[in-house]
């Protein structure tokens, strides 16, 4: 996805006294931002993680145990129903962390990809999953490329039976490749392979848009973009999915659930624990002025973002090692997808910082930055 630098935009950084705090706990959505290149030893066996997730812990206060079921089982190949299970058991099933490449072992690849590309609050949300296995030999021994649409309100993850009507005329049918052809983003040669006739195999809902998988090889994301207006006007959309998209349709009642809290779940797997109880705070080098210099230098405001006019706060909580460097990005109160990450990426940037103190020890703390997006008028 293009981003632009912004020319219009004024980025303001509250700097105020709980910029750097301990994390305050109850939000209602929390999504954790974890990236993995580590190395786990089973036997002779080695495996090789390449693991980028923006995984949500929770939604609207929501555990989500149906989505987590599935990020779990297609992601990390786990049986779980909270993304702290599923990551504890997926590294246990691949043997002990190690820091070196031993001689004479077999390897193996995994690479694991989680997007989020699309929220309507208390409604649904949308993802782009991607994972691969690879052996010693360069074969590939797995892969899956899937858009998902999870309805939060109603704990369920959509699939084609909820969305699409199964039984079309051939002319309807003609009519539908058609717009899978000219809503397709793809090279020509990949083109030449994907068969419009299997299709939709999945799909994400993307406000008035669909997005639908077209398939091709696992390096390149080909997809086709359709309105939801069309798909309603060929008569391929499902009734209860119209009412549905209306919000139309009854929601099952919440159940009252004690929600694991996600911000606290440290996905750095470090050992040391962390310390909310400090005698000074994380300080970024230079001090406020320093921080809001480098976050208003670094920020680029995302295309699509910009174009929807996205505006507002995203509020970031991250672990500060005991040396100064950063980890478990976690987003706390998000914004969008892309103003979500681009705030994660520009804290990733960040030089390490003076470390929190405990009784005149460098500590691990949790602390929350909130960084405000704003639009000019003009722009």
């Amino acid at each position: 996805m293009k981003v632009m630098r912004n020319r219009l935009l004024a980025v303001i950084v509250l700097m105020a006294c709980s910029c750097f705090a301990a994390m305050a706990q109850g939000r209602n959505s929390i999504v954790k931002y974890v990236t993995e290149n580590n190395l786990y030893r089973s036997g002779n066996d080695v495996t090789v993680t390449n693991i980028d997730v923006e995984w949500p812990a929770s939604l609207d206060g929501n555990g989500m145990p149906a989505l987590q079921k599935v990020l779990c089982k297609e992601l990390l190949g786990v049986s779980a129903t909270t993304m702290e299970n599923g990551w504890r058991e997926f590294h246990a099933s691949l043997g002990m962390r190690i820091n070196h490449m031993p001689d004479s072992v077999v390897r193996h690849y995994v690479y694991v990809k989680l997007e989020r590309l699309w929220q309507e609050n208390g409604r649904y949300a949308s993802f782009y999953l991607k994972r691969q296995e690879v052996g010693q030999d360069g074969v590939q021994k797995a892969e899956l490329k899937k858009f998902i649409t999870y309805d939060i309100a109603n704990d369920k993850v959509l699939n084609l039976d909820d969305v699409f009507n199964e039984y079309v005329d051939e002319n309807t049918r003609v009519a539908f490749e058609a717009l899978l052809d000219q809503g397709a983003y793809c090279d020509a040669e990949d083109r030449q392979m994907i068969d419009l006739t299997t299709l939709p195999a999945d799909f994400a809902v993307m406000g008035n848009v669909a997005l639908i998988n077209l398939g091709g090889p696992y390096d390149h994301d080909d997809f086709a973009t359709v309105s939801l207006n069309n798909l309603y006007q060929l008569g391929l959309l499902k009734h209860g999915f119209v009412k549905w998209l209306e919000g139309k349709t009854k929601s099952k009642p919440k159940k009252k659930e004690s929600v694991l809290a996600p911000a606290n779940f440290d996905a750095s797997l470090a050992g040391d624990s962390i310390v909310y109880n400090i005698n000074a705070a994380p300080l970024f080098p230079g001090g406020q002025d320093s921080l809001i210099a480098f976050i208003k230098s670094n920020i680029t405001y995302p295309a699509v973002d910009m174009a929807l006019k996205h505006q507002g706060r995203v509020t970031l909580s991250f672990v500060v090692e005991a040396d100064g460097s950063l980890s478990d990005v976690t987003v706390v109160e998000p914004l969008s997808p892309g103003l979500d990450r681009e705030a994660v990426r520009v804290v990733r940037l960040m030089p390490k910082l003076r470390p929190g103190e405990r009784n005149g020890v460098n500590v691990r703390t949790r602390m929350t930055l909130p960084i405000y997006f704003r639009l000019s008028n003009n722009s």
